[in-house]
């Protein structure tokens, strides 16, 4: 992207004109405002927040909200009495991250399906994310819960069915194998296998079952397991492929990095140069939706009124966090050590949002629909890379409030009382603040030693940004 042609000069905050065209509203001012509050209410004079520090989401054509424009919206009120969704306690809050399965050298041909044989020399060589990477940027993402990498690994080998075939390990048949184990200590789970013709990769897993194995590896002390894994995944038999799932009820969620090798990008039709945020590029946007149409022709009427987002556009303030994280893609490291670095971190930080996200809905997050947010639904992997890094308004009140319950129960789980006996309720709003503020600086130092990695440098220039906002209203209370 550091090389990128197009100057992203303007940049989209509303719904692309495809929103209207599928019946997609953004929510109004005062409905934002209201979502962000226990009560329900929008407090007395309070304000949205500026569309240069959480803009609407695009819904470009096949987004996941061009197909379900009414999706109901989650507010910070709902997400509170979801029965469904497990509190935070101090006897289980730890998220534990449960790096990749280890795999035998006697059963090589099972680590081979981890490798695409659409990868050629060249990129072929770009290493898999670090899983201790992945441990520190989500603490820093769910700060002030702990993050911990689960210390036994998880093995991957042959299931039982297999072992009084007379040929094993190299020779085994790839036809052949329809199930491998899942193990973790003594549990063994039974993964089903897919093999694949013409794929991106060979075989793929089932992703249910990961979910499975996962749950029966859940920790006494744990709020949430993540697995991650190298190996393509498949949900159903209707499935091509998934990214990641979560149960949230269930506390657990599973990652694939498979779909998200840079050495397979054009192989899948990504394009990296309007990955996040350039995604907000007017110009990209106009050419997305234009093209879509050439297809599906629209009535004039609506041709004309959906042309008129294009003339009232503006560059957008400088100081602003969207505009921040633009121009940050307009300064590529120099150092050479850098320059090196700038794929495996592209790598990394898909591989840290997906992740951030699956975890999201084990705190009871659902898809997001207010605004351009890591919470927001993904139909496609060119959907899912255009997609915004930060926790919106309403989502990071839900985040922060998930990270006081721990402090606000008692030894018991019960909630800490005070006054006339009546439960203690903190506005989310103030409570969230300062939490969202400490969470923003550690991610931006995070950011900042990666920032050869452009999604890694764009989105810590944005936490610069909204640092400066926050300290500015912490100033103002």
């Amino acid at each position: 992207m550091s090389s990128s042609s197009c100057p992203h000069t303007t940049l989209l905050t509303t719904p692309s004109p495809n929103a209207a065209l599928a019946g997609y509203t953004q929510p109004a001012p005062q409905k934002r405002v209201a979502a962000t509050t226990a009560s329900g209410r929008a407090h007395k004079d309070a304000q949205a927040p500026s569309p240069w520090t959480f803009p609407a989401p695009l819904i470009l054509p096949e987004d996941e909200l061009s197909f379900d424009p009414s999706y109901p919206p989650q507010s910070f009120r709902s997400w509170k009495q979801e029965k469904e969704r497990n509190p935070v306690t101090p006897e289980r809050k730890t998220i534990y991250i449960a790096a990749p399965p280890d795999v035998d050298a006697t059963e090589a041909y099972i680590r081979e399906w981890a490798r695409s044989p659409k990868l050629d020399r060249t990129n072929g060589d770009i290493a898999q994310p670090c899983a201790k990477d992945i441990v520190e940027y989500l603490a820093a993402f769910y700060y002030p819960l702990p993050v911990r990498l689960l210390p036994a690994l998880f093995r991957l080998t042959t299931w039982d069915d297999l072992r009084s075939l007379k040929s094993k390990s190299k020779s085994t048949p790839p036809a052949v194998i329809k199930h491998v184990a899942l193990a973790h200590g003594d549990p063994c789970t039974r993964i089903r296998v897919r093999m694949t013709k013409q794929g991106v990769y060979t075989h793929q897993l089932n992703l249910n079952d990961l979910l499975d194995a996962a749950i029966e590896s859940l920790p006494d002390d744990a709020y949430a397991i993540l697995l991650l894994v190298d190996h393509d995944i498949y949900e159903s038999d209707d499935d091509d492929f998934a990214c990641g799932r979560a149960y949230g009820g269930s506390r657990v969620a599973v990652v694939s990095s498979a779909r998200y090798h840079p050495g397979l990008d054009t192989e899948q039709g990504l394009e990296r140069e309007h990955a996040w945020p350039a995604s907000h590029c007017s110009a990209y946007v106009r050419q997305m939706c234009e093209g879509a149409g050439d297809d599906n022709p629209r009535p004039k009427k609506k041709k004309k009124k959906a042309s008129k987002i294009w003339d009232d556009h503006e560059p957008g303030p400088a100081d602003s966090p969207l505009q921040a994280a633009i121009s940050a893609l307009a300064v590529p490291p120099t150092s050479k050590s850098l320059i090196g670095a700038t794929t495996n971190l592209l790598y990394l930080s898909r591989l840290a949002l997906t992740s951030s996200h699956e975890l999201g809905h084990c705190f009871g997050l659902d898809h997001c629909v207010y605004y351009a947010c890591l919470m927001d639904g993904a139909a496609s992997l060119a959907e899912d890379i255009r997609g915004a890094p930060y926790l919106c308004a309403i989502c990071t009140v839900k985040v922060g409030a998930a990270g006081e319950e721990a402090s606000e129960m008692n030894g018991d789980g019960a909630a800490v009382t005070r006054g006339k006996g009546k439960p203690w309720v903190k506005d989310a709003i103030a409570v969230t603040s300062r939490a969202e503020l400490e969470r923003n600086r550690r991610l931006h130092t995070l950011c900042i030693r990666w920032e050869a990695g452009d999604m890694f440098r764009a989105f810590g220039a944005w936490l610069g940004a909204r640092i400066a906002e926050l300290e500015e209203e912490l100033k103002e209370e």
